[in-house]
């Protein structure tokens, strides 16, 4: 199958399960899934002349853009325009730092930019957040699929850790992030929701077998050719470097299984 092929593909499986989220929550559906199709699967080859590796970040809840409270949103638009809400930088600042970490390691070939100490600096461009090497500019969270385990959208400024794990314990939803995660079909994964039945379901092992990683934990799946990182959220009461460097710990530990 072309590239071309699996992003009609995958489309239509995402419109599909997009109508779903829309029967279950009929006002106020976040609609979550793949940023921008093109990047994702990396179409231009602005990342690898081969296959890049396809990152998944799963967090908790969406809170409604400010312009559509109690409406339908598309979760993408708030992601592609980060910049227009001005607190971005609390929960997706560390969420680039890794998108941008795990991007360059992969475009240039070179292990350095799995620290944070050795990351470009994010800059905003218009209502879009980006970083640039060598004047060459990236906007990272354009190359990565994002969902949430709730679909509604909230009005709360901090999530109810029950609320989240009583949701995914709804087999409707447990069914429609199944769905999501078989498309998107994501290389890495990072959970950022603290939803262990959820960590556990996808990673197919329980998380006593992950593997301690700083701030995080790991599983390496040697038949799917997937890693699994169980992370804090990406807003946690610790440093930035602490965050990023614990994730891009678990990948240096499996970077010859992911590339190869």
């Amino acid at each position: 199958m072309t590239k071309e092929e699996l992003k009609s593909q995958m489309l239509t499986e995402e419109a599909r399960i997009h109508e779903e989220i829309r029967k279950l929550y009929p006002n106020g559906a976040g609609l979550d899934g793949t940023i921008d199709i093109n990047r994702y699967l990396d179409l231009k080859n602005e990342i690898t002349q081969g296959n890049t590796l396809k990152i998944l970040w799963i967090l908790k809840e969406r809170g409604y853009p400010t312009n559509k409270p109690d409406m339908e949103f598309p979760v993408k638009d708030c992601m592609l325009y980060l910049a227009d809400y001005k607190e971005w930088y609390k929960t997706y600042g560390n969420m680039c730092h890794v998108t941008e970490g795990i991007l360059e390691w992969q475009r240039l070939k070179d292990e350095q930019y799995l620290s944070f100490e050795n990351l470009p600096e994010l800059e905003t461009e218009g209502s879009s957040v980006c970083y640039k090497n060598n004047e060459k500019q990236f906007f990272p969270l354009d190359y990565i699929a994002f969902l949430n385990v709730k679909k509604l959208g909230s009005h709360s400024q901090t999530s109810n850790q029950n609320e989240i794990n009583a949701e995914y314990a709804k087999p409707e939803v447990q069914k429609i992030l199944k769905e999501q995660f078989d498309y998107i079909n994501p290389d890495i994964v990072i959970f950022g929701n603290h939803v262990i039945k959820l960590t556990e379901d996808f990673s197919g092992v329980p998380l006593s077998d992950f593997h301690e990683s700083g701030k995080c934990k790991y599983f390496y799946d040697e038949k799917r050719n997937k890693l699994f990182i169980d992370a804090d959220h990406p807003n946690a009461r610790y440093t930035e470097a602490e965050y990023c460097n614990s994730i891009f710990n678990a990948i240096k530990q499996n970077a010859k299984e992911l590339i190869k």
